[in-house]
């Protein structure tokens, strides 16, 4: 699913009620260039009462539910889940393998989404995150995040033909010709060849039976 509308929508609230936060985990990583999907957009924030309180009234403004998940110690994830979209927004105050949230916002970029900026963590604090939280499914796509780093370093070219941006709905990706190569590193330069804040394709819904489908 595009998340096109759904990020616009969090810039601008960010913006208006002044809100400090970095877009993290897989979210971060495909608007980096790697071919991967999440069913929840995250970001880290600063850890002040000021913050609490903006997230709660940002849940007010987004008519979401808001619930504090206990993970471990003294840490806490924040949720906003939508009453009626299938979209998940979670906040943590410290995230595994990142130093500080100025450290992480300093080695981030800013994207516009419509008319306000998202600042994206990059792609090497991904990687570090996820190798340090261990998790398996963190695990699981570090491989594709490094090969996205390396073609992003390589500045390879895409091996695909284009179809005219202008005959294609602002926020969709074109649908590829494809010449025959690795399957990965086609899947790194499709998203490569646009702008960031044109690779929102990465959004998982639930499905009713259980499962999850783009």
């Amino acid at each position: 699913m595009n998340a096109l509308n759904y990020l616009i929508e969090l810039a601008r609230l960010f913006a208006e009620i002044q809100l400090d936060a970095v877009m993290i985990g897989n979210a971060a990583a495909f608007i980096n260039g790697a071919p991967v999907t999440t069913m929840d957009v995250d970001f880290m924030l600063k850890k002040t009462d000021e913050n609490y309180r903006k997230l709660a009234a940002l849940a007010q403004r987004m008519n979401c539910k808001f619930v504090e998940v206990k993970l471990t110690g003294e840490n806490y994830m924040y949720q906003l889940e939508h009453r009626t979209e299938p979209l998940r927004v979670d906040f943590l105050f410290v995230a595994a393998g990142i130093e500080s949230f100025e450290t992480l916002k300093e080695r981030g970029t800013n994207y516009l989404f419509g008319e306000h900026p998202l600042r994206i963590a990059s792609l090497e604090d991904v990687v570090k995150s996820k190798r340090t939280a261990g998790r398996l499914k963190d695990l699981a796509v570090i491989p594709i995040l490094e090969l996205t780093l390396k073609e992003k370093a390589s500045g390879s070219k895409s091996n695909y033909l284009w179809v005219k941006e202008e005959s294609v709905p602002y926020g969709e990706l074109p649908k590829p010709i494809r010449i025959e190569e690795d399957h990965d590193v086609s899947m790194i330069q499709y998203l490569l060849s646009f702008p960031p804040n044109k690779r929102t394709s990465f959004l998982r819904i639930p499905l009713p039976n259980g499962g999850s489908a783009i």
